[in-house]
């Protein structure tokens, strides 16, 4: 619940609930016989007391929670009214495409959590019973029943019979780079090349244009690259870029698939930190209509994903 007030609320519509539950079990004691007439009188006077210190109690937090619906309703107004107005100085061309991708991303992390809150007010305000606001409790894990184990006696007779003949394996050399630990500073075999050209496509995809408006937005404002979009992944892209294409003089192959695949996954993992920390607008709905990737965005997976999988290549071929 989002404070004091609701749970407050909350534990009083369970201390009502509890208190009905045992006038109707009293009723029933009294049905079957199994209290008498001053017993009976004398625990329905207490329990009808409770309740309707119970239910003074309810309506006196559900009047507090009213207003802070209220208060909540407001500040989800407030929000959308200043992302309404974002978009229309982005639509003057005022503001950049990224000042509304920052600012906005702000209105819509309030507006979630309000609107969270809201709901979850809005039901309490209705509730007569604490049936479904509760957490659900978990039900205990089934134990699991132990399964024999096989006997191994079969394993210690393969065993003593010995190991079958096999077939002793036949060394074939890749056909696209020459089979030795150590080649010359020059990128010469294609393995090598086609990692030196994925590192510079890396590098240049965070200049090229990565987000632009959709014709909702109107497209005077043109499109942004990706070092001024994304801080994670143009940084990435940047620093991988590099160490791809530098990676290609190496002549350790291993060494050199290392880090082709360090560089692969570190550039992908930075796009997808960008992403859910929402410098890219995937995740966001609302921003998704306003704006359109372009291509160096889809060079730059392109590109990392070709790195990583060249440097397993080259492991492989160690």
């Amino acid at each position: 619940m989002p404070d004091e007030p609701s749970a407050e609320m909350l534990a009083a519509l369970v201390e009502r609930d509890r208190v009905r539950e045992y006038l109707d079990r009293l009723n029933g004691l009294r049905d079957a016989g199994s209290v008498t007439p001053e017993q009976y009188e004398t625990a329905q006077a207490d329990y009808s007391q409770r309740l309707d210190d119970a239910s003074g109690r309810v309506e006196e937090l559900r009047q507090q929670v009213e207003a802070q619906l209220d208060e909540v309703r407001r500040s989800l107004d407030s929000h959308r009214s200043e992302l309404g107005k974002l978009e229309a100085r982005f639509k003057v061309q005022e503001i950049p495409l990224t000042k509304l991708q920052s600012d906005g991303v702000q209105h819509r992390r309030a507006i979630r959590s309000l609107q969270e809150q809201e709901k979850q007010l809005a039901s309490l305000v209705d509730a007569e019973s604490a049936e479904g606001l509760a957490a659900p409790e978990l039900e205990p894990a089934p134990i699991a029943e132990s399964v024999p184990t096989e006997p191994k006696a079969p394993r210690r007779a393969a065993a003593i019979r010995g190991p079958e003949a096999r077939p002793a394996p036949v060394f074939e050399p890749p056909e696209y780079e020459e089979q030795q630990a150590r080649e010359g500073p020059l990128p010469r075999t294609p393995l090598r090349i086609a990692s030196l050209a994925a590192g510079a496509v890396l590098l240049i995809s965070v200049f090229l244009p990565w987000l632009a408006p959709t014709e909702a937005l109107g497209t005077g404002a043109g499109a942004d690259p990706g070092v001024v979009v994304t801080f994670l992944a143009g940084l990435g892209g940047l620093v991988c870029g590099v160490a791809a294409a530098g990676a290609a003089f190496l002549p350790w192959r291993r060494v050199r698939g290392s880090l082709h695949l360090l560089a692969g996954l570190v550039a992908l993992a930075a796009l997808v930190a960008a992403v859910l920390l929402e410098e890219i607008p995937l995740l966001n709905s609302y921003f998704r209509e306003l704006v359109v990737m372009r291509e160096g965005f889809y060079a730059y997976i392109a590109a990392a994903a070709a790195i990583a999988v060249l440097g397993i290549i080259e492991l492989r071929r160690t």
